[in-house]
């Protein structure tokens, strides 16, 4: 039996709890406590993970004589309405979570390896019940309908706003990149279980109450989409490890374009080696020992055969750092291509020129294979007309329609920022357009052979 305001559920312990400010309201039911059953039954989002290193006779590692990884969950009340209301207000899951009012006073920290089995226990006691029970309590997906990597400033939010239009998007979320990043930086760590922990992450991130009588929550759906960040694409190996079936994609961009969204109004002097004011994204890695880059970023400025890596400017670094994350999904995907010959291709290359038309026209129903029934035209004009916001629509720029700025990005680009990006990304790019173009062509394809079919057999023997 478990206790509204009990800390734990058999063997499952509570670390910790947010601590409540102190109020004079009293708490709605909504504000109280949070219990295991909260997360149990759906009504908690997992929104953070630690992952504790072991020393055992001074090697890290995340095993113990148990096998089993330990870490601990953070979860809380998100309300995902706001995302189905309007998902360009909440671009990313950030906004998501500092806009749910319940979040601060719903948090509750537990062990996620047992939180994870105790799920999967309700889970199966749910299915079985299913038969006596109209409905359960718990809708699952624990495998992501469709996972978005990206470059970084290439469209990418503009996918996850108009996936949001068919289910729960996590835009950018901490534990999924948290979990993909587990075992790199030189951490010794036990593989399995480092699969086992991505595995376990998407499984709790997959599951949402199945109650749609409190108008607060969103409409359940089977599909769950995920947008990771940017610096994930390193990681896309090991996601792929995990979760082999799942249809990924990556989004691309002209890199001039992406490198002014980068640099424009942050770098005086593109010839530096210093950065003079605010750190751009693309730069984060600019000051990392060359020994602790990501691999793919130094086979980027070796290919280009320009400068040592200790010479490049923060604009050639930036050029660089786009190239290292669009040779780590290259070589995924042709790995992918070599060991699933003559099967449906789990990656697709998705340039920002193909959007937003191609996400409701290809990407849904080809990639991400939604059936008929829901990419009917209510949702497909649904998904246009949150394509027609601006994907990261904060403050004033909320409700305000998208007016596109490659054609200002490219005509005031400095020299630097154009050489740099002929350097180090041209060729690369032309290799993810060859990759492009090869996907829709198959894609065409399949759709002749399926139309072909379905005449024959309409025509009869």
């Amino acid at each position: 039996m478990v206790s509204k305001y009990g800390n734990s559920v058999g063997d499952v312990v509570v670390i910790g709890k947010q601590k409540k400010k102190k109020t004079n309201k009293r708490l709605s039911p909504s504000q109280s406590p949070s219990t295991i059953q909260d997360i149990l039954e759906g009504r908690l989002t997992l929104i953070d993970i630690q992952i504790n290193i072991l020393r055992n006779g001074g090697t890290p590692t995340t095993t113990n004589e148990d096998h089993q990884y330990r870490a601990k969950g953070t979860f809380c009340d998100i309300d995902w309405s706001l995302q189905q209301y309007n998902p360009s207000t909440v671009p990313m899951f950030r906004d998501l979570q500092s806009q749910s009012t319940n979040c601060t006073y719903s948090k509750i920290t537990v062990d996620l390896w047992i939180i994870v089995q105790k799920a999967k226990q309700y889970d199966i006691i749910q299915q079985q019940q299913q038969r006596q029970q109209p409905s359960r309590t718990v809708s699952s997906s624990p495998v992501p309908t469709g996972v978005v990597f990206h470059e970084t400033r290439c469209g990418s939010t503009l996918v996850a706003n108009v996936l949001s239009t068919l289910g729960r998007t996590y835009s950018e979320s901490p534990p999924p990149i948290a979990a993909l990043k587990a075992c790199s930086d030189g951490r010794q760590c036990d593989p399995s279980l480092h699969i086992q922990l991505i595995r376990d992450v998407f499984y709790l991130m997959g599951r949402q109450p199945n109650n749609t009588n409190d108008k607060n929550q969103q409409r359940p759906s089977s599909y769950v989409f995920y947008k990771i960040q940017s610096v994930g694409t390193f990681h896309i190996d090991t996601f792929v490890e995990a979760m082999p079936t799942v249809p990924w994609m990556f989004v691309y961009r002209d890199t001039v374009e992406i490198l002014q969204s980068h640099l424009s109004g942050k770098i005086k002097d593109h010839s530096i080696r210093t950065i003079q004011q605010q750190t751009p994204v693309c730069a984060r890695y600019y000051k990392v020992r060359r020994q602790q880059q990501p691999p793919t970023t130094i086979q980027a400025i070796r290919q280009a055969n320009y400068k040592p890596f200790e010479e490049l400017s923060v604009v050639e670094y930036c050029a660089a750092h786009l190239a290292g994350l669009s040779l780590a999904a290259i070589h995924q995907y042709e790995q992918q291509q070599h060991h699933q010959q003559n099967k449906p291709h789990m990656g697709r290359f998705v340039n920002y020129k193909q959007l937003p038309d191609s996400i409701w026209t290809d990407l849904v129903p080809n990639h991400f294979t939604i059936p008929t029934e829901d990419t009917s035209y209510n949702n497909i004009t649904r998904m246009q007309s949150v394509a027609n916001f601006y994907s990261k629509g904060r403050g004033n720029k909320a409700q305000t329609d998208f007016d596109g700025d490659s054609q200002q990005k490219q005509s005031t680009a400095p020299r630097p920022v154009q050489d740099a990006a002929h350097i180090f990304v041209d060729k690369i790019y032309q290799q993810m357009e060859a990759l492009s173009s090869s996907s829709l062509i198959d894609t065409l394809e399949e759709e002749e052979e399926e139309s072909e079919e379905e005449e024959e057999s309409e025509q009869g023997p």
